[in-house]
Parts: C-alpha cells; structure tokens; sequence
C-alpha cells in the first residue's frame, strides 16, 4: 500500500470513485498546505451506502473506510472519493485546511419499545448487530454507541502515517465535533489515542 499521485494505490481492497459526480464547488479547489485530518463517522452500514449518500448530497470525505468478517475472515476496504491534494467538503470552515476521513458507522443507538435489540437513530432506523458501546458525550442524548471495527481503525492509522510523511504540515488528528459546532461524530466509542498511536508509528 502507497500513496502516489495523491491516491491510494497497490492494494485491491481500495476502490477509486475520484471526481465521481459529486457536486460540491470545494472539491475543485487544490488543498495546498492541510495541517489537520478530520475524522467522521458517516451513519452508513456499508461502503455502497457510504458511497450512495457521497454522490447524493455532494458532501465528499477524502477517504472512506469499512471492515467486517466475510467467509471468517476480517476484510477491510477503503474508498477515496477525493485526491489527497484537493479539498474536500466535510467540515464546513475547515475544507481548505483538512483531509477527511469517514469511517461507516452508525453512530449512536437507541432501544425502540417492543422491538428486541438496539437500533440505529438514522432513518429508516435499523438493527444494528455489531459490538455496542455505553459512554456519554457531552452536547449528545445517547448513551450507546455502535462499536468501531479496530482493524479498520489501524489500517486508516497506516494511511494516515504515510500521509504525514507525504505531507509536513500535517500536524493534527482531530473529531469533526472538535472543529464543527452541532456535530458529535466520531462519537465517544471511537478509540482516537489508538488510532493517533498507529498513525505516528507509521509516520516515522
């Protein structure tokens, strides 16, 4: 796995949709100097729901990430739907200084009266099956979380490591409810020391 060209390439797992029918003007413009990455959840189940709601709102994440057991086995892809060296829109007041990464996750949970198990807060609500977090977040009414899928967090790690040694002014890894007023993604079940420690590992 590398980075040229400002694409991720050399791995079948990595789908590119770059400069794929979104809308949004912010992508047209270079991102010169980012000296932050942004990490999202996108209240998705799957990297072709991730892809669907990109191409229909416009709002496009640099990077999109997924992981699940498939035949037994733990498969993790990524998707990029913008070029390292362009802006993204995924922070508003932040594009121009960010690269963004969604990680697909539900996000908060909640229990519906007579339905067994816990459920997504999106519409359609949905049965969420996967590994579920109790934590608190200030600014947000939940306290159950849809766990993060950890194997997917650490290959983001590598990337965003080789990001940081492709570019120098890349200097923090930050929630999109650090920079975004009104947002709570990635929410408090997301492990961001863990993925801060994999990043600059990789780095170098």
């Amino acid at each position: 796995m590398r980075i040229e060209n400002e694409l991720l390439v050399d791995d079948p797992r990595f789908v590119d949709v770059t400069f794929r029918g979104t809308r949004t003007p912010d992508r047209l413009y270079p991102l010169e100097e980012p000296d932050t990455v942004v990490i999202h959840y996108d209240v998705c189940l799957t990297l072709d729901e991730n892809t669907n709601a990109v191409m229909a709102s416009g709002y496009d994440y640099h990077l999109a990430a997924f992981g699940e057991m498939r035949d037994g086995e733990r498969v993790v892809e990524m998707r990029q739907y913008v070029p390292f060296n362009y802006r993204g829109a995924h922070a508003k007041g932040f594009n121009h200084r960010s690269i963004g990464i969604a990680f697909v996750n539900p996000g908060p949970l909640v229990e519906i009266p007579g339905q067994s198990g816990l459920w997504t807060v999106t519409k359609p609500q949905r049965l969420w099956t996967g590994g579920v977090v109790h934590a608190k977040q200030p600014g947000a009414g939940y306290e159950k979380w849809a766990a993060y899928d950890l194997e997917t967090v650490d290959m983001v790690g590598h990337v965003i490591g080789m990001l940081l040694r492709l570019k120098p002014s890349l200097k923090k890894i930050v929630r999109h409810s650090d920079v975004t007023p009104g947002k709570i993604d990635p929410g408090p079940a997301f492990p961001m020391e863990r993925l801060k420690t994999m990043a600059f590992a990789y780095r170098g």
